[in-house]
């Protein structure tokens, strides 16, 4: 899982056990919610923060038949360990840098 905020060169890097199933994108609900709660501990955002992150999960590659409800849903539910304002899923191509993922989080609103 990688992590940063829009404008800060910084970016956290968590590694994330659940992401390596063999058959499916999520093969670890569990330890996906925890690495979005590493990625909360690391930028500071305590349990009564003020400040509420919009997350932006983008899923990369984006596969044959995209992925399914399920993932997707797992992925919105997961990142909830973030106390996310709005959350937004976007699949497919390349990392987004900070104008595309400004852009993709318009589009969705």
């Amino acid at each position: 899982m990688l992590a940063r905020i829009v404008g800060v060169v910084q970016s956290i890097q968590v590694q994330c056990a659940g992401l390596t199933h063999p058959r499916t994108l999520m093969g670890d609900y569990h330890a996906v919610a925890d690495g979005f709660q590493s990625i909360r501990r690391q930028l500071n955002l305590g349990p009564l923060s003020f400040q509420k992150p919009g997350a932006l999960i983008h899923l990369i590659p984006r596969y044959e038949g995209d992925y399914t409800n399920v993932e997707i849903r797992g992925f919105r539910e997961a990142a909830e360990e973030l106390r996310p304002f709005r959350t937004v899923i976007h699949s497919g191509g390349e990392p987004l840098d900070d104008d595309n993922a400004k852009r993709v989080f318009a589009e969705r609103n």
